[in-house]
């Protein structure tokens, strides 16, 4: 269903056209009401009398209506008129990141960090409502440069409630085949959030050093689900130089294959990696690489152009909790200056006795 601008649906007013995809289109619209942006997700219209796709459009809606987060699209209101469904969001200015990391490759590293606690409190959120995303991408990445990189993730189109198990099953791939964890490329039942966490990793490498882990020029699609089942991820120092080892460690830690080996809170691996240190802060520099606002989605944002679904007969259970140590480096720096205040203290007392003698 194609809105044209100025078209009045209920209390709102089509401005234009900003995103679009298989399952639909995002228009940038005015509240009438409340005069305000919002952006208006529309179910395609051949979508909308198929019972399994207008059941995961309900499904986006009522999770996202759980999720009141900062760094988390809000969801205003739903409605269905005339046979059309459609979804009132906050509107998110900015770019993706996916296009933020076409424009410059590789993101500096405290930018990319500061980009990626974000990601890790809002994803911590949902998690602790039992809500899995599934489809963690940079094109679910909405990156607001005119805000110090403020971050909205996007699109809860295939997310899921792990308390309901009916719109998942064994089986069933779901999800962008490049971010996938190693148990969604199995097509397992149970998919948890540590799913997430892996694909987190994924992002974060692509920040760091411009690229994807896995071979993304193969033309067998199979080939990459091998690799990320079985091959660990490259050394992103072959790629960039420029990465510190607590931020190594961290990427270690939540793309590891067995998911009861991955930290069971994103954001608390986070934390637990920088205890010792701040996060890098981002210089004028690195600021300097921003590109130009760019207020439109990407083509595929809010929308899952890559679902597929494929049999499969794997399916493994894994349980447990892996909590990320904290940089040996790091420990080494704090008693290194615990010592040389303590000689320093030593030789004044030695200076103040020997002087008053």
């Amino acid at each position: 269903m194609v809105l044209s601008p100025n078209r009045t649906i209920r209390d709102f007013t089509i401005t234009e056209l900003i995103g679009k995809g298989g399952m639909g289109e995002i228009y940038l619209a005015k509240d009438i009401n409340l005069n305000r942006d919002v952006a208006i997700k529309v179910l395609k219209s051949e979508l909308t009398n198929d019972p399994s796709f207008a059941k995961r459009f309900i499904n986006e809606a009522r999770v996202q209506a759980m999720l009141i987060h900062a760094n988390i699209v809000t969801l205003y209101s739903f409605f269905e008129e005339a046979g059309h469904y459609y979804m009132v969001m906050e509107h998110a200015p900015g770019t993706t990141l996916d296009t933020l990391i076409k424009q410059i490759n590789i993101i500096p590293e405290p930018r990319a960090l500061n980009i990626f606690r974000q990601i890790c409190e809002a994803l911590d959120f949902a998690h602790k409502k039992d809500i899995v995303h599934r489809d963690i991408k940079p094109s679910n990445i909405m990156v607001d440069i005119e805000k110090n990189d403020n971050v909205k993730i996007l699109d809860f189109g295939i997310a899921r409630i792990l308390s309901d198990a009916r719109l998942t099953r064994t089986g069933t791939m779901l999800g962008t085949v490049n971010y996938m964890s190693p148990e969604q490329v199995l097509a397992e039942k149970d998919i948890d959030h540590r799913s997430d966490i892996f694909s987190a990793g994924i992002l974060l490498y692509e920040m760091l050093t411009g690229r994807l882990p896995y071979d993304v020029d193969t033309e067998s699609q199979f080939n990459i689900q091998e690799q990320i089942i079985y091959e660990d991820i490259p050394d992103p120092l072959q790629f960039y130089e420029f990465i510190r080892p607590s931020t190594i460690n961290l990427l270690e830690a939540l793309t590891q294959k067995k998911r009861d080996d991955r930290p069971n809170c994103i954001l608390q691996a986070y934390q637990d990696n920088f205890k010792y240190t701040d996060t890098p802060t981002v210089s004028q520099e690195e600021k300097d690489l921003s590109i130009p606002d760019v207020s439109t989605v990407s083509d595929d944002a809010g929308f899952n152009d890559d679902k597929q679904e494929t049999d499969t007969e794997h399916k493994t259970t894994y349980s447990g909790i892996h909590e990320l140590s904290e940089p040996k480096n790091r420990l080494l720096d704090f008693l290194f200056t615990i010592i040389m205040w303590g000689l320093i203290i030593l030789f004044s007392v030695f200076l103040f006795t020997h002087c008053s003698g």
